[in-house]
């Protein structure tokens, strides 16, 4: 299985989403992730004009950067965030990308609500069918309250679907979780989700 290395347009925040896309291809990398999350970077985001996107999407294109992944975070405890979520899985489907990445909590907004483990994977069931429509992998990155891969299995158990895993961020578990991610990602190696440039699946 080929591996591949991608840039989070994120890298540039604060940036347009052009300055990222020139950015990361003269660093000679190939694969990006767009950026969609509410309130902080909306490098590309659904309330953009088609013709807007489609003028990235042809950028990417002529640089030779293909968008594997999505960061398009939203709060999944909420459920009037779901059709948000669902939004950007469509956005995620129109730039050709593999995998959606999500925090269980908003990413960089105040979470309005909160739930359970139960809570959360009964939202993301209801994801689910989009995942299948758009041949799409939902990962949860380890974030917020939710940051060690301990907390994300739990959550991806109860899921149980092979649409749903763990986009492990090793910075996320020390800063937020303080936890040893050597030691905590042991526990979640069975749902982590390995990125390649062969499958749309784990």
């Amino acid at each position: 299985m080929e591996r591949i290395i991608g840039v989070n347009s994120n890298c540039y925040h604060g940036y347009r989403i052009e300055e990222a896309l020139e950015g990361i291809a003269a660093a000679g990398f190939h694969y990006v992730e767009l950026t969609a999350t509410k309130g902080w970077t909306e490098h590309v985001f659904p309330s953009q004009s088609f013709e807007y996107l489609i003028q990235v999407k042809e950028r990417m294109k002529k640089l030779g950067l293909a968008p594997f992944a999505m960061s398009g975070h939203c709060n999944l405890m909420d459920k009037e965030r779901l059709q948000d979520f669902i939004m950007n899985i469509r956005l995620a489907a129109f730039f050709g990308c593999a995998y959606i990445v999500s925090s269980v909590g908003e990413a960089h907004l105040e979470d309005k609500d909160k739930g359970s483990d139960e809570l959360v994977a009964e939202h993301i069931r209801m994801l689910l069918p989009y995942l299948e429509e758009y041949q799409m992998s939902l990962v949860l990155e380890s974030h917020g309250e939710h940051a060690t891969g301990a907390v994300l299995k739990g959550i991806t158990d109860r899921v149980d679907s092979p649409r749903v895993g763990i986009n492990y961020d090793t910075a996320n578990v020390i800063f937020y979780g303080n936890v040893d991610p050597v030691s905590d990602m042991d526990s979640s190696i069975p749902r982590l989700f390995r990125y390649s440039a062969e499958s749309r699946t784990a």
